[in-house]
């Protein structure tokens, strides 16, 4: 999944604690400081399913390289350059 710049929601979420910042918090807070980047891009996947437990499942991992697919192009794009990636 890659959602970039107006696509990406900016709010603040009802907290039970101040440490519990999420991303859409910390976006929102730059949105406040008028330090939002020109370009921003998330890109991640929707979790199979939700278990308390250590580790991906079996579909998390194999989404992996796909990310790592989507993830390397988005920083080419802004001039940074992976070479010899090894895993």
């Amino acid at each position: 999944m890659r959602i970039i710049n107006d696509e990406i929601f900016v709010f603040f979420q009802t907290k039970l604690s101040n440490h519990q910042l999420a991303l859409s918090d910390l976006l929102a807070l730059l949105a406040l400081k008028d330090e939002v980047s020109k370009h921003m891009a998330i890109i991640g996947m929707a979790p199979n399913f939700q278990d308390n437990r250590l580790g991906l499942t079996p579909v998390s991992a194999a989404g992996l390289d796909q990310m790592v697919e989507m993830l390397v192009p988005e920083l080419n794009g802004l001039g940074i350059y992976l070479h010899d990636v090894h895993r």
